[in-house]
């Protein structure tokens, strides 16, 4: 069974937890609504022609298939006007690509397929990969309290942005379910498994290197080692898709590039409406310029990313605690993830599914105090709301005269990240509780 059950008020064993009507009501209630979602984001896949941000890995495949450099925008557009001479091709221009040269590997099946019919397979592949995800996280933190099966079953239906990155075609969740099941078995003793699955993560986004290196400040040296012996074999695997030259120029150019707006060409605004992250606030205080980061900004960006990750480093480094300040650290080093990067939608924040889950149960169970809660459920509730819903306000509260409360609700989000960020990080900075024994 993959959700326990139990009465949210009361601990109590697995069988009893079984019988009680209202949690079943609960559990119903949330397949009902995530279906729901996955129906009508299913009806603007269907009806789409061109593959959302999908289209970026599918014709990044297609190049390297043909050995040339997928790290090239003008290569991905010769690939979309092929397409369209013969009537299959995406209407609108493509994104770069932007990803570990291991993800051109780890998705070239999808050229099998036209560019329509691959994303809609990716939909329900992006699908079974969230499903596997909530139930992975349900499973593992079931030892850390009887309630967080249910807590994530309630989060996982409330988020808007699940079912959004279906839509948009990217590979957020993937990644999620191979850090969650990475971290999970490396828990239980598995560092080889746990090791590999983490550094497979790493491969596809490079935000997962963050978990390794909380192990390695940890000394758990033995899964961080396989997961850096991961990223060299995928490395290594991929070179008769994707060639020495092109690797390098993944890590020489497009790499160092995130630390910029520039994203290997991307073409997108930073201070675009739903943009969650730091540097987004740097450039509206700092940046004269609408479309880019100025250099104050960039800096200012760099030095609160750096005090974050120092913040956190002195803070996680004593060994031992209990499971709660364990997956406090991990939430929390999840919502840096969302923080740091220059850009981070809607899509991105299934990454703090974690936080979400975790702050309300540690208000439940007195971890958290009183006075937080109405800060937690509010930024639960922001994290898990459609962002047209702010979107609509914000214009509403701008058309009026408003445009400071407009502003406000516009980094709602990223309030809500930074409250999320700051209860995981109490959590992980409690005084340890007796260590519990590693489940093998």
């Amino acid at each position: 069974m993959l959700f326990p059950l139990f009465h949210p008020w009361e601990r109590t064993g697995y069988t009893a937890c079984m019988r009680r009507p209202l949690t079943l009501l609960i559990l119903a209630l949330c397949l009902a609504v995530h279906s729901a979602q996955v129906s009508t984001s299913w009806r603007s896949v269907a009806d789409a022609p061109g593959g959302g941000d999908f289209a970026s890995y599918y014709y990044a495949a297609r190049v390297a298939e043909r050995g040339a450099n997928p790290y090239r925008l003008h290569q991905l557009t010769r690939e979309v006007v092929v397409d369209r001479s013969k009537g299959i091709g995406r209407p609108s221009p493509i994104n770069p690509f932007f990803y570990p040269p291991p993800f051109v590997l780890l998705t070239s099946w999808v050229t099998r397929w036209d560019l329509r019919t691959a994303y809609k397979i990716w939909f329900w592949f992006d699908e079974l990969a969230a499903l596997a995800s909530v139930a992975a996280l349900a499973a593992w933190w079931r030892r850390l309290d009887p309630a967080a099966p249910l807590a994530t079953a309630v989060a996982f239906a409330a988020c808007s942005t699940i079912a959004g990155n279906h839509v948009v075609g990217q590979a957020n969740l993937l990644t999620l379910l191979l850090v969650i099941t990475g971290l999970w078995a490396q828990d239980r003793g598995r560092d080889a498994i746990g090791g590999a699955l983490v550094g497979t993560a790493c491969m596809l986004k490079m935000s997962p290197a963050l978990f390794v290196a909380w192990w390695w400040l940890r000394w758990r040296w033995r899964p961080a080692l396989y997961a850096c012996l991961t990223a060299v074999l995928l490395s290594v695997a991929t070179l008769p898709v994707v060639g020495w030259s092109f690797q390098l120029d993944f890590y020489r150019r497009v790499l160092p590039d995130f630390g910029s707006d520039r994203y290997n060409g991307l073409s997108v605004p930073v201070d675009l409406f739903g943009n969650h992250s730091n540097p987004n606030i740097m450039h509206q205080l700092l940046s004269t310029d609408p479309s880019h980061l100025s250099p104050l900004a960039t800096d200012a960006s760099r030095v609160l990313a750096g005090l974050m990750l120092l913040t956190l480093t002195t803070s996680f480094w004593r060994q031992g605690g209990s499971r709660w300040r364990q997956s406090g650290q991990l939430a929390a080093i999840a919502v840096v993830t969302l923080l740091l990067p220059v850009y981070t939608y809607e899509h991105h924040l299934v990454w703090a599914l974690p936080a979400a889950v975790l702050a309300p149960l540690a208000l439940l169970r007195g971890r958290l105090p009183r006075w937080s809660a109405p800060l937690v459920l509010l930024a639960v509730a922001t994290w898990a709301a459609p962002i047209e819903w702010l979107r609509g306000l914000n214009f509403n509260l701008n058309g009026h005269g408003f445009a400071t409360l407009a502003l406000l609700v516009q980094e709602q989000k990223w309030l809500a990240l930074w409250t999320l960020l700051v209860a995981s990080s109490v959590l992980g900075t409690a005084e340890p509780d007796t260590p519990e024994p590693v489940e093998v």
